[in-house]
């Protein structure tokens, strides 16, 4: 219900989204669904190789495997931010559809995750 796929020209290279929060929260642990994770659809659009996060000013890269599961990203420290924007900097190429999605982001600290309501987000 939350995914998002990326219609630019394209292999979506450049291509962001960004989350703005009502308040800043500390993450140590990001979970990424890097793709199109509906299997009847999984290898016909790109998915994530590498994205960038933006944060307060700073920055980091984070890679995936190229496989249909969530994937957990312990960062090196603590991060701080109440906006945060995720940029495609690298694919698997489909060879079919060239659209690149993501379809789920998920924020833990400490092993528990963060909840954030996304039902007034279109």
């Amino acid at each position: 219900k939350t995914g998002w796929l990326e219609a630019a020209k394209g292999p979506g290279t450049g291509e962001s989204i960004t989350l703005t929060l009502d308040r800043e929260i500390t993450v140590d642990e990001i979970k990424i669904a890097p793709g199109y994770f509906d299997p009847k659809w999984w290898k016909s659009n790109n998915r994530i190789k590498d994205l960038s996060v933006i944060y307060d000013n700073k920055s980091l890269v984070l890679h995936f495997k190229d496989t249909m599961q969530m994937q957990k990203v312990k960062l090196n420290k603590d991060i701080h931010f109440s906006e945060i924007t995720f940029e495609i900097t690298g694919v698997f190429p489909s060879g079919k559809d060239n659209d690149t999605g993501i379809s789920e982001i998920e924020f833990y600290y400490k092993g528990e995750k963060i909840e954030i309501d996304v039902s007034g987000v279109k």
